[in-house]
């Protein structure tokens, strides 16, 4: 008994003289083992002294070429890219239906745009919030449960979105669920029934959302800026409805909507992924007789222009952090220069290398990110320069804006051919899925681009000189040609305003104002 114990103890004697015991035994094996291969070799390479080599000496390896570890790596060639086939015919109804077949990709992604949107003749945004939520809530006498159901058994994913100047319905999922994907789009489209009491329901969710929004800084600067680029009394001045208006939203006022702006003539369906061969078929039985709505595409904004050298300050008691933006005219997407434009965009605010990430946050640590836009519409655009500052340094950020939009005259090429690279090379990424192609097609469809442009894009970034670059800084990111939105507690916002611009007007959060400099 006193043997086991002793053995079997964790720390005992016993325990240490059963593991000398496997150590001696484990040398004993590699010795063996040792000799057994020396064997092996004499036998292999011959055992007389005639096979036996003079020491070759120090053994020498290539020269490892020397790293300039102070510079990233060059960029190296971009991958060629091309655009699947795309096949563009309007169907009977007056439907224009683009589809990309992409065989092997065992899925399918549809998209049914319409040029119709919030903004758009023939609409109210308040109706319109209230329609991107009930559309897919009945149709064709199927009730919400009914069509959730039928969405959720195909494993389908369903969306819509209602945008200023289009109108998007969106399914993805497996390429068999492909008849019933297009199937519910064509539902919707064609017959939707918009429920009285479902209406209401979704009238009452909005409210209940806006009064969310209303609670959150970039909220408020979305609207001052859209008042301040496209004025009050413009469709486009708004970025939402107000509560009186949504509550004002019934049945009737979002089937009258969709009747008059919605309709096949004005309409494009994009379909890409793994498409069945008699694909054109099933598309045109699935809308079948599909007509109605406006026969010819809207009027869309022409221009946009705030009034330079005036910023708007929306006070936001006690608020820990200031919106800061800086906007101005921009381009529309089919602009000649465009691309020129988008270069000069990435070298100033496109990513965490830019201009103005390097100097807010890493240098100042004002914010964590600083950033500038291009905001494309179907005819213009505008730019705009923004950042979330900490309220104690609203000054000082606002100026170090306003410093690198008016910095474009300076050597840009190192810098430029970096954002080149990055540009092309990330394009493709962005189209890996079936879902993002239809995405982007259906994009540049509600804005009448060219879908060549997938194709041109890689080579048009590539093609931009840094002369044409600073160019088209000068021209976009002008300090004197821009209005200010600042949103923040009035004690910092408003000095701060008051330092760098001539006129200042100042609102409450409702939007009204509480005081105006003579313009």
């Amino acid at each position: 008994m006193t043997q086991l114990r002793e053995t079997s103890a964790p720390n005992g004697p016993g325990r240490r003289r059963s593991a000398d015991g496997r150590c001696a035994a484990l040398r004993r094996v590699a010795v063996r083992v040792a000799l057994s291969l020396t064997a092996l070799a004499a036998g292999a390479c011959g055992s007389s002294a005639a096979n036996v080599v003079d020491d070759p000496g120090p053994v020498t390896r290539p020269a490892v070429p020397t790293i300039d570890r102070t510079r990233p790596p060059e960029p190296s060639e971009p991958r060629p890219f091309a655009l699947p086939r795309i096949v563009d015919r309007t169907a009977p109804s007056g439907l224009r239906v683009v589809e990309v077949p992409r065989a092997g990709f065992p899925s399918v992604s549809l998209r049914l745009t319409f040029a119709a949107g919030a903004a758009l003749a023939g609409s109210d945004r308040a109706v319109s919030e209230v329609l991107e939520r009930v559309l897919r809530d009945g149709a064709a006498g199927m009730d919400a449960p009914e069509l959730a159901a039928r969405i959720d058994a195909a494993g389908l994913s369903l969306s819509v979105n209602v945008g200023e100047e289009s109108t998007t319905l969106s399914a993805d999922g497996l390429a068999a669920s492909f008849d019933e994907a297009l199937s519910i789009i064509a539902m919707l489209a064609t017959a939707p029934t918009f429920p009285a009491d479902r209406v209401a329901a979704r009238r009452d969710e909005r409210i209940g959302e806006l009064a969310l929004q209303r609670s959150r800084a970039s909220f408020h600067a979305t609207a001052a800026m859209r008042r301040a680029v496209f004025g009050a009394d413009s469709p486009y001045g708004s970025s939402a409805a107000s509560e009186e208006a949504l509550a004002a939203v019934d049945r009737d006022a979002v089937a009258d909507q969709w009747a008059h702006a919605y309709g096949p003539r004005v309409a494009t369906l994009v379909i890409v992924g793994d498409l069945p061969d008699d694909v054109d078929a099933r598309i045109d039985a699935a809308f079948g007789a599909w007509e109605g709505g406006p026969s010819e595409r809207p009027a869309t904004l022409s221009h946009a222009a705030p009034t330079p050298g005036v910023a708007h300050v929306v006070v936001r008691p006690n608020s820990a952090q200031t919106s800061l933006i800086l906007v101005g005219p921009g381009i529309a997407e089919s602009a000649p220069n465009y691309f020129d434009a988008l270069v000069a965009n990435q070298l100033l605010g496109g990513g965490p290398s830019s201009r103005l990430f390097m100097n807010l946050r890493e240098e100042k640590s004002f914010t964590y990110g600083a950033y500038s836009r291009l905001d494309t519409f179907a005819s213009t655009g505008i730019v705009r320069v923004y950042s979330d500052v900490r309220s104690d340094v609203t000054e000082p950020a606002l100026a170090e804006l306003i410093a690198e939009v008016g910095r474009t005259s300076l050597d840009v090429s190192d810098a430029a051919t970096e954002a080149r690279a990055y540009l092309a090379g990330v394009f493709p990424l962005e189209l890996e899925t079936n879902a993002a192609v239809a995405g982007r097609l259906a994009s540049l469809a509600a804005r009448g681009i060219a879908f060549d442009q997938l194709e041109r894009y890689r080579g048009a970034v590539a093609a931009t000189t840094d002369a044409d670059v600073v160019a088209a800084a000068e021209s976009l990111f002008q300090p004197g040609a821009m209005a200010a939105i600042l949103v923040g507690d009035a004690d910092v916002a408003i000095p701060a305003a008051r330092a760098h611009f001539e006129h200042v007007v100042v609102y409450d959060l409702d939007g009204n104002v509480i005081e105006a400099d003579t313009l």
